[in-house]
C-alpha cells in the first residue's frame, strides 16, 4: 500500500484527516526506510510526526446531535416543516449532516432538512452526522 492510497475524496471527516496526515508522514519517512534506516527509528519518527501534525490540526470531533422539532404534524394545509439540527460540540470541525426518512410514501426529506407531506401516516426522519455517525430523530405524523 502506498501512502497516497490512504487518501479519500469527498467531504473530509476526522478519520479522513487522520489518514491524510499519516499519509503525509509516511511519504516523508518511506525514503529513510528505503535508504536503510533502522525500522524502529523510522517507526518512532513516523509516529512522532503523526502526533505533531494531528495536534496542529486541532480537530474537534462530533459528540452528538439533536434535532428540532422532535415531532410534528403535517396536513394538506401545512404540508412542510423545516428540521434544524444542532451538532455538539459547537466548535466541532465537521458539522455536516444527512437526512433520511423511514417511509418516503408518507413524508420525504430534502438534503437541507425540509420535510414534505406525501400521504397520511407516520414517518421517522433521521439526522446523521457525517463525522461520527451520531443520530437524532423527528417523528412526523401526516394527516388530512
Amino acid at each position: 500500500m502506498k501512502a497516497s492510497d490512504l487518501l479519500s475524496p469527498g467531504i473530509m471527516n476526522n478519520s479522513q484527516h487522520l489518514r491524510i496526515e499519516c499519509a503525509k508522514a509516511i511519504s516523508r519517512h518511506e525514503i529513510r526506510k528505503i535508504n536503510g534506516a533502522p525500522y524502529d527509528n523510522v517507526l518512532e519518527l513516523f509516529f512522532a510526526d503523526c502526533v505533531s501534525r494531528l495536534q496542529a490540526l486541532n480537530v474537534i470531533s462530533v459528540t452528538g446531535v439533536s434535532v428540532a422539532p422532535t415531532a410534528a404534524t403535517l396536513t394538506v394545509a401545512a404540508p412542510t416543516v423545516q428540521l434544524t439540527p444542532t451538532v455538539t460540540p459547537a466548535n466541532a470541525a465537521n458539522k455536516s449532516v444527512t437526512y433520511s426518512t423511514s417511509n418516503a410514501a408518507v413524508a420525504t426529506v430534502s438534503g437541507t432538512g425540509l420535510v414534505t407531506r406525501v400521504a397520511n401516516g407516520t414517518a421517522v426522519i433521521t439526522v446523521t452526522t457525517v463525522d461520527g455517525g451520531r443520530t437524532a430523530t423527528s417523528t412526523i405524523t401526516c394527516t388530512a
